[in-house]
């Protein structure tokens, strides 16, 4: 498996790493994820599986820990209600360089970004 000289696990102070505890809490997050939510008002994991269920949050297909150059690209947030984030979130936390990331979720059933 290659691996990544510039990614190492993130740092946890709790639920998020220091940059993403930084980044959440600003204005421009925010706005972006409002934004994202009330363009796509219906979870992605639930539509794949003909369940219609409001987005609760503005998920970072690929995790801001490991891509942090993603963190306010509107094409890289999908809509998850709580309950598929909570689920996808599980999955990152074992997750600790982007090949990693990339052969668990690259065809995952729920998470891929296939159709």
């Amino acid at each position: 498996m290659p691996t990544y000289k510039n990614i190492t696990p993130a740092k946890t102070t709790g639920r998020f790493s220091k940059f993403d505890d930084k980044m959440y809490t600003k204005k421009r997050w925010k706005e972006l994820s409002k934004l994202h939510k009330k363009i796509n008002p219906v979870c992605y994991v639930c539509a794949k599986l003909d369940i219609t269920k409001t987005t609760d949050v503005s998920d970072h297909h690929l995790p801001v820990r490991l891509w942090s150059g993603k963190a306010h690209d509107m094409s890289n947030l999908k809509p998850m209600c709580h309950s598929h984030h909570n689920q996808k979130s599980a999955i990152e936390r074992n997750i600790f360089n982007r090949a990693q990331w990339m052969q668990v979720f690259a065809d995952h059933e729920l998470f891929s970004d296939n159709d």
